[in-house]
């Protein structure tokens, strides 16, 4: 037999208590957490350790964040058909760091995460594009000072 799961158990976990249906789901989890942009290869797991150079910090409207702060930080929209997604209108972007090519990404929480090895940290990776990857960038070859603007980034519940 396979495991198969409803839309409405993929909403919950993706949600945020008292908000969504969900209690504590991806979206009150990552609640004014970032994107950080990395060259090189992306980690085996999550909880590895980053590496590669820190590109670029993806925040609402490329504004500065510090861990533990909500100022800047970003928001996703409530969950939908299994998903969850930027919200259209929000404007999440960053200022090139270092001049690389993004290889990959990390999404963190609003807590302090210095990027070692860690299985207590919430945090995902993925793969980065401008027209395909999880996460759909404007540019993925970075000059220090020039912007990066997020086009899509919406991760589904298989």
């Amino acid at each position: 037999m396979t495991l198969r799961t409803s839309t409405g158990y993929k909403n919950r976990l993706l949600g945020e208590n008292g908000i969504d249906t969900g209690a504590n789901g991806f979206r009150g989890i990552y609640k004014y957490g970032v994107i950080d942009l990395y060259s090189g290869t992306q980690p085996t797991t999550a909880d590895s350790a980053i590496n590669g150079t820190l590109l670029g910090r993806i925040t609402l409207a490329g504004g500065a964040f510090v861990e533990g702060v909500t100022t800047n930080g970003l928001v996703w929209d409530p969950p939908a058909s299994g998903a969850i997604s930027k919200p259209v209108a929000a404007s999440w972007q960053c200022v090139g760091l270092a001049l690389g090519t993004i290889g990959w990404f990390r999404v963190r929480a609003n807590a302090v995460d210095n990027g070692l090895a860690s299985t207590t940290l919430p945090r995902f990776d993925g793969t980065v594009g401008t027209t395909s990857g999880e996460l759909l960038l404007t540019v993925v070859n970075v000059d220090v000072g020039v912007p990066i603007v997020v086009q899509n980034a919406t991760f589904t519940l298989a």
